[in-house]
């Protein structure tokens, strides 16, 4: 097999004592992987960074090989190495490629906006919109795509507040009704009526987590994600103790999580119609109310004084806890 073009540099390990292995992101070939032969060395590994752009020839003898590579550079991308949020946007690109995509299928149309989407990075152009609609855009090649143009249950275009945290549907707020605290809320960016770029990562962070990291990979979301949302979009100070996941987690706001139900199991039972989520559910935030009352009992336990010692015994606790000891003109 035999495949020579250009393509960007996504990864690079080392394979023995002076090869490595690097992997690219070709238009018309997806993702592709193979040897190069003495690409340890400081001078061929400097042109095999990722985010460069390269000039290669792939061989394998046959299709289930790795293959090796012949490598020229084409253009790099010193930009990227020279501000600290591009860099951090490179390795949430290339982290995400690596895990999302499988080997040699082609996305013509993601690589084209992740060329985009690097030159702006490297040119210091403002692009965390880029970065949204990116986002979007693998979903949408993983065929897991957003359908926020319009409303699922009315088919109305303006007014749109919510979305399906199960269909990926937008609902308008009068059709969410009461199901609106089960769902997810719309931010302006994406065409709702609120919040900005946290709110915006956070939508896409969830239906990456639920389709990609829970459904399909079976493994998180890669950190350099988490790292480049706190980035972009850092915890305000109103948000902070307020129950709601972190933006850069990818999580779903709990202050929206529905009072009972189970969001992998429940929503089975959940029958649909009016609902406009298609399902319901969501887990409680159990947790806190455990832990907040076993904050209480050891509060209780703690203090001597909200448990006094009956009258004609001796409080036991006087001995062993550095308490108060015997009753008075009694016998311990």
């Amino acid at each position: 097999m035999d495949w020579q073009g250009e393509a960007t540099a996504i990864t690079h390990r080392r394979h023995g004592e002076h090869a490595v292995i690097l992997t690219v992101f070709a238009r018309d070939a997806g993702l592709l992987s193979g040897v190069v032969p003495g690409g340890a060395s400081a001078r061929r590994a400097a042109l095999m960074q990722p985010g460069g752009r390269l000039s290669l020839h792939w061989r394998a003898r046959r299709d289930d090989q790795l293959g090796t590579f012949a490598v020229e550079p084409l253009r790099a991308r010193p930009g990227l190495m020279a501000d600290a949020d591009a860099l951090a946007g490179l390795n949430a690109v290339t982290a995400l490629i690596a895990y999302a995509l499988p080997d040699r299928d082609p996305h013509p149309r993601l690589a084209d906006a992740t060329e985009a989407l690097l030159d702006a990075m490297d040119a210091g152009a403002p692009w965390a919109d880029a970065y949204l609609r990116w986002e979007m855009l693998l979903l949408e090649e993983l065929g897991f795509g957003l359908a926020l143009d319009r409303c699922a249950v009315t088919d109305a275009r303006t007014g749109l507040a919510y979305v399906s945290p199960r269909t990926g549907h937008a609902v308008t707020a009068a059709a969410a009704g009461a199901w609106a605290p089960r769902l997810l809320p719309l931010p302006g960016l994406l065409g709702g009526q609120g919040g900005g770029m946290a709110e915006a990562l956070a939508l896409t962070g969830h239906f990456l987590s639920a389709r990609l990291a829970e459904g399909q990979a079976g493994r998180p979301l890669p950190a350099a994600r988490r790292r480049l949302v706190a980035r972009l979009a850092p915890a305000s100070p109103q948000r902070s103790g307020t129950g709601e996941a972190p933006a850069e987690t990818g999580g779903v706001p709990q202050g929206r999580e529905p009072a009972t139900g189970d969001t992998a199991a429940g929503d089975r039972g959940t029958t649909q119609g009016s609902n406009p989520e298609g399902q319901g559910g969501g887990l409680p935030d159990q947790g806190t109310a455990r832990d907040g009352g076993n904050a209480a009992r050891g509060r209780k336990g703690a203090d001597s004084s909200e448990a006094p010692a009956v009258p004609g015994r001796p409080d036991e606790r006087g001995s062993a806890g550095g308490g108060p000891g015997p009753l008075p003109g009694r016998a311990p």
